[in-house]
Parts: C-alpha cells; sequence; structure tokens
C-alpha cells in the first residue's frame, strides 16, 4: 500500500510530496498515467501530466494545500507582513516602463491611464507621478540538492532566469519576465522587482 500520497483540493499536482512516498518493502514507485507529457520542457508544455512528471523531478516552492499558501522548499513565503515583500513608492516619469491601469506593459507617455500609489486610476500628463512597485525575496533552503548530490547555488538560480526569459526558448508565456524591472540573486535565491504599476 502506498503511504504518504495525499492529494487535496487547492493543491493543482498530487506530485507535490513525491519525497514523503513510500511503499514498505520497496525502493521503486511507478506512477502511471494513460497520456504521455508531449516535453519535459515545462516552458513549452503545461499539461496535467508534465506538471505532475516534474513536480516529481523538480519539487515545488510552495504549496496550495486546502488553498492554503505554504512554503515548501522555500523557508517563507514572501508576504508584506514578514518583510519579504515589499510594495514601494516610486516616482515614473516620461519613458519609464510601467503597467497601465490595465495591466499591459507600456512605455509612459501622455496619455497613458496608470494606477498612483493610492489606487487611483490617472491620465499621465508629462509630470512625474507616484506609482507602487512591488519587490519579493525568495530565499530558499540552503540543503537543496541536485539528484546527484551537488547544492543548488546562485548560478543555478541566474540559469533559470535566463532560460525562462529567453525569448527564443519556445515558452508560451514571458508575463513574469516582461512585468519584472530588475532580478538580484543571492547564494540560496533571488529578489525579483517588478516594474511599477
Amino acid at each position: 500500500q502506498l503511504a504518504g500520497f495525499e492529494p487535496h483540493p487547492g493543491q493543482a499536482f498530487v506530485s507535490y510530496n513525491t519525497q514523503d512516498w513510500e511503499i514498505p518493502g520497496r525502493d521503486t514507485i511507478v506512477f502511471g498515467y494513460t497520456q504521455e507529457p508531449a516535453s519535459m520542457f515545462t516552458l513549452v508544455e503545461s499539461g496535467k501530466t508534465v506538471g505532475v512528471a516534474s513536480g516529481m523531478v523538480q519539487g515545488f516552492a510552495w504549496t496550495s494545500l486546502d488553498y492554503d499558501f505554504a512554503p515548501s522548499m522555500l523557508k517563507q513565503l514572501p508576504t508584506l507582513e514578514n518583510g519579504l515583500a515589499q510594495n514601494n513608492d516610486v516616482e515614473v516619469k516620461e519613458g519609464d516602463k510601467v503597467l497601465d491601469a490595465n495591466g499591459t506593459v507600456t512605455e509612459l507617455a501622455a496619455g497613458v491611464q496608470v494606477k498612483n500609489s493610492a489606487g487611483e486610476v490617472v491620465e499621465f500628463t508629462g509630470q512625474p507621478i507616484t506609482m507602487k512597485q512591488l519587490s519579493a525575496r525568495f530565499e530558499f533552503n540552503e540543503k537543496l540538492t541536485w539528484s546527484d548530490g551537488t547544492p543548488v547555488s546562485q548560478a543555478d538560480y541566474e540559469l533559470k532566469w535566463k532560460i525562462d526569459c529567453d525569448k527564443e526558448s519556445g515558452a508560451t508565456s514571458f508575463i513574469t519576465c516582461d512585468q519584472t524591472a530588475k532580478v538580484e540573486f543571492f547564494a540560496n535565491g533571488y529578489t525579483a522587482t517588478t516594474i511599477p504599476g
């Protein structure tokens, strides 16, 4: 009997805790689906089967068991309350990249409607305006390793971001990359800052 297999409402992939799965007396578990993933490259394939399979290989940074987000590989979820996320007021000017009032990435110019730092939809007239800018620190457990035992490093986080945001990768969406102003990497994670808006 398979122990540790615990599907929950709100958790999209049942493989969120495969590290806890066990069949007493066995060292191998075969998990089968009626459909084979077209690819294990999750940037170009987003089907359910690849989500389950890649979760077994890569793990999950967080879970959403019973619709409640919790850290898994992360030390903590970044929130405004714990200070790992900050929603700062920043001044923007003509030519800056922002999200307009509809959430579209745009270059700020006269006539563009944006949400100011008070959350009001206003029309940019050419004078600097104050908007919100979110940054979040994603700090992963230092004990994460690859399957061969090599510790996950800053270079690994940098490479993942580079691949995810490579316009030649074939990815189906670049929304996160397009809405990110900068990323700062450190030994066990990164801080991502969105464009204002």
